[in-house]
């Protein structure tokens, strides 16, 4: 909001304005945690505090940005294990979940990368990039991007994170029609989270190739997929009882 201002007035008391406020919201959450929206947004809060900072180099803002991330909602995390690839029930509508929040979201790596430096972070920028570059169809770019993230990720032992980059590779491949390519990577998103005992990815995983072979009339491959999905599920019910 106040770099806007800013931009678009020159108003020299915006700066100043913002310094206040900041002071008094960084009291005030040692109260009072971030919560509701603005736990949803706080990269959006983030941009303005690392705006004045830029143009003061007070400490103390650098600070406040770390408090702000820390109370609020983990994207990295939530994009790391994605469950919401289908349309949503309306029971199922949260703030994590509302879309103008995922689309303000998808900078959050971005903003926060500013001020770490944290590989984990630019690998999850090529990520989201390359989700984008594939809803539009821009397919080299896409692939280019989400490489260049598993190659982070590769570097830095991730494992987890290594198991999403494939199913995005997945994803981006059964959407060419290359259903070579989309099963290779879904066999490597399979064994990585088959190592991590991760049922719930594995879940994930498995969703995009049986919806594929649904669409595509390939019934007898479909049902042994679905009936390891039931299965998984059953496991995952019965642990959270």
């Amino acid at each position: 909001g106040a770099p806007v201002i800013y931009l678009s007035t020159g108003a020299w008391n915006v700066a100043p304005t913002l310094q206040r406020f900041l002071r008094r919201l960084q009291a005030l959450l040692a109260e009072q945690p971030l919560y509701s929206w603005a736990q949803y947004r706080w990269a959006d809060l983030v941009v303005s505090v690392h705006w004045l900072y830029e143009r003061t180099g007070a400490p103390w803002l650098l600070g406040l940005a770390a408090t702000v991330a820390a109370q609020g909602f983990d994207w990295a995390a939530n994009y790391h294990d994605f469950r919401f690839t289908g349309r949503t029930p309306r029971e199922g509508c949260t703030l994590a979940t509302h879309v103008v929040n995922n689309a303000m979201a998808i900078k959050t790596s971005a903003v926060w990368f500013r001020q770490t430096g944290d590989p984990r972070s630019e690998a999850q920028i090529y990520n989201n990039f390359g989700r984008l570059h594939t809803g539009r169809g821009e397919w080299q770019r896409a692939v280019d991007d989400i490489q260049q993230s598993l190659r982070i990720k590769e570097e830095l032992g991730e494992e987890p994170g290594k198991a999403y980059t494939c199913n995005d590779l997945d994803l981006l491949y059964s959407r060419r029609a290359e259903w070579e390519k989309a099963g290779k990577w879904c066999e490597a998103a399979l064994s990585i989270r088959r190592k991590l005992h991760d049922a719930g990815g594995m879940v994930l995983t498995l969703t995009a190739p049986g919806e594929t072979c649904r669409r595509r009339g390939m019934w007898q491959e479909a049902f042994p997929i679905y009936q390891e999905i039931l299965e998984l599920r059953r496991g995952l019910a019965a642990a959270n009882r």
